[in-house]
Formats: structure tokens, sequence, C-alpha cells
């Protein structure tokens, strides 16, 4: 008879971890992707939020300037005004530009103002055109989206959402941020959601190591007994008082 005790393959536990790895791995990917998509979203609709609670701020500064026109002349409230807008920021990239119906800026962080950009185009898109467009048929405001520059002497064009409203009938107000910081920022969060999902994985492989380690130890102590049984030594007993059904094999 062929003695075939020395043959080894693969332990249980190593198959069992096996097993939990080429589960996870597709389960990872699934899970990675899924939270790319839930995250940008998130953090989209959050922002996009942040904009227009902002853009509805600046308007009611605007508002309570030309309320005190028996104390501030109206034009002097807009020159308040656009210092404001020109100069406040609410983020890294959160500034609002102000322009007449003309496409005039008032005023703009980064452009000068009287300038006329109603016929500018970038990537064949009216900038200009399309905010007026948007105001005159949503008294209440709207997105638009569209490319533009970052910051003074950047020329790099960039995609851009923007929350934008009309103030009176003589003037629009908006304020955007940047889809490519917005990435950028979901993909930073991602990143570390990975990682504690990965070290999360690698400590319940070791847990799940030691489990089975444990409860498989009887059955090596067990091999163990039968191998010197299977030598022809029949005075070794197995003693194993667990009443499992480990106990009862």
């Amino acid at each position: 008879m062929k003695n075939t005790t020395n043959k080894k393959g693969l332990s249980i536990s190593v198959k069992l971890n096996s097993l939990f790895i080429i589960i996870m791995i597709p389960a990872l990917v699934v899970f990675g992707f899924l939270l790319v998509e839930g995250i940008y979203d998130s953090m989209l609709q959050e922002r996009k939020e942040t904009v227009r609670s902002q853009v509805l701020g600046a308007i009611n500064v605007y508002k309570t300037l030309k309320a005190k026109s028996d104390i501030i002349e109206e034009g002097k409230a807009l020159e308040i005004f656009s210092h404001y807008i020109k100069n406040y920021s609410y983020s890294k990239d959160g500034y609002f530009y102000l322009y007449d119906m003309q496409g005039v800026i008032i005023a703009h962080r980064y452009k000068p103002k009287g300038t006329n950009l109603y016929n500018a185009r970038i990537k064949g898109q009216y900038l200009i055109q399309d905010h007026i467009k948007l105001v005159n048929s949503n008294p209440e405001g709207g997105f638009v989206h569209f490319w533009f520059t970052k910051r003074g002497g950047d020329k790099t064009l960039y995609p851009k959402i923007s929350f934008t409203k009309k103030i009176g009938n003589d003037m629009f107000i908006g304020s955007g941020l940047y889809l490519d910081d917005l990435k950028s920022a979901a993909m930073a969060m991602i990143i570390k959601l990975l990682v504690v999902f990965v070290v999360a994985i690698i400590l319940l492989i070791i847990l799940l190591t030691i489990v089975t380690s444990k409860l498989l130890k009887p059955l090596d102590y067990m091999k163990e007994i039968l191998v010197d049984v299977s030598k022809g030594d029949l005075t070794k007993q197995i003693d194993v008082k667990s009443k499992d059904e480990i106990g009862q094999l």
C-alpha cells in the first residue's frame, strides 16, 4: 500500500483566506466605484448649495444697501456693493462677479471694470449671453456650465459651474466652483476611505487566520496521532474533549 501521508496540499486556513481575498477584491472594486460616484455627487450638491446661498446672501447685502437710500445715494450704494463683490471670498476660489445686462463688468475679482464680454466666446460658448438668457428665463436664478480661468494671470481654462441671478432689471450676479477642484477634493476623501477599508480587510484576514488556526488546532493534533497510527502504532489515543463536531469526530 502506497503511503501518501507526506503529500501536502493547501491548509484549510490558507484556503479560507484565499477565498476571502478572492471575494473581497471584486467587492472592493465595486465599492470603490460606488464610493467615487456617491462622494462626488454628494460633494457637488453640497458645494452647489453653498454657492447658491452665497449669491443669495450677496443679493441681500445689495437690497440692504438699497433700503438705506435715505442715508446712502443709489450710486454710492452700488459703489459699496461693487467693492464688496470684488473683495469678498467665501473659499479659495469662491468669488463673485457682477455684470450689467449688456455684458459689461461692474465688479470682478480678476477682470477690469467696464470690460464688455457680451460677445466673448470660450470654447465656442457665449459666456455672458448664456448667463443673460438664464437669468431672463428664470427669475429664481439657476446654474450654468462654462469654462473659465483661475485666479489672475492663469491662462488655463477649467470647467466651472456657477449659480447666477438677476438683481433688479439691469444687473446679474454669479459665483461658481471649479469642477476639477471638486474632483480632487472628492478623490482625496475617497483615498482616505479606501485606505481605511484596506486596513480593515487586512485586520479581518489576520483575525480570520487566528480564529481558523485556533479552530483547526484539534484537527492538526488528530492528524499527527493518525499519522503514527498509519505507521502501525496503535497505542496512541486522541485526547479531544470538546462537545462540538470536532470533539464528536
